[in-house]
């Protein structure tokens, strides 16, 4: 698989003096480099970024992304409502296990292996954290706590709230209407255009690359 940059201004994004490129080789499969993450794509924006700002600073330039897969991507552990439990009880996130060179982890079946953690804290309006799991000092000490008490923290009424509308085929329009719909309103998700937001990286318009 081969990831690359073209402008029809510049051509493929590459310095200059054609010494650094834009462009990422990759034997995608469980027994070669595995698949192409979220995170290899960062990594490789980062790369374009500094390239375009080293060898074209007279210019403003536009990223164009295809690849639909991680348009879905959320940052690392921020709060999502699905699969969320209503009511206390231990419960984390599922996502990959990373090995220390930050690929997935593959058990003795070549099947990418699985690890459960915490979200990260929430936010009120105003700004103020809102944590997601019972303090240490509690009877139900680091045990997510659930949809309700989230929901009833932030002044909602969820005495006649249920989990989620039956296969969750909320009404047209509604957004109070079950604590998972409530909380989805809240916008908690950070989608991968979020993500490439918060690297510290440039913004640049104009010429066009993708």
């Amino acid at each position: 698989m081969i990831s690359d940059f073209v402008s029809a201004d510049q051509g493929w994004c590459r310095s200059l003096d054609g010494k650094e490129s834009a462009r990422v080789v990759f034997r995608a499969g469980k027994s070669r480099d595995g698949w192409y993450t979220s995170n290899d794509m960062l990594k490789q924006v980062t790369n374009v970024m500094d390239i375009l700002e080293k060898n074209y600073p007279e210019s403003d330039h536009v990223l164009v992304f295809d690849n639909t897969s991680t348009h879905l991507k959320r940052a690392d552990r921020v709060p999502s409502a699905h699969y969320m439990p209503k009511g206390i009880q231990e419960w984390g996130m599922e996502t990959t296990l990373l090995g220390e060179d930050g690929k997935p982890v593959h058990g003795h079946d070549r099947k990418i292996l699985k690890t459960k953690v915490q979200m990260k804290d929430g936010h009120f309006t105003n700004g103020r954290t809102q944590p997601l799991y019972v303090p240490a000092d509690h009877k139900h000490a680091r045990k997510f706590k659930g949809m309700a008490e989230i929901l009833w923290e932030r002044g909602y009424n969820i005495s006649k709230l249920k989990a989620q509308c039956p296969k969750f085929r909320c009404p047209e329009g509604a957004t109070q209407c079950c604590c998972r719909r409530t909380l989805l309103s809240l916008c908690w998700q950070t989608p991968i255009r979020e993500m490439l937001l918060s690297t510290p990286m440039l913004t640049y318009h104009n010429k066009l690359w993708h």
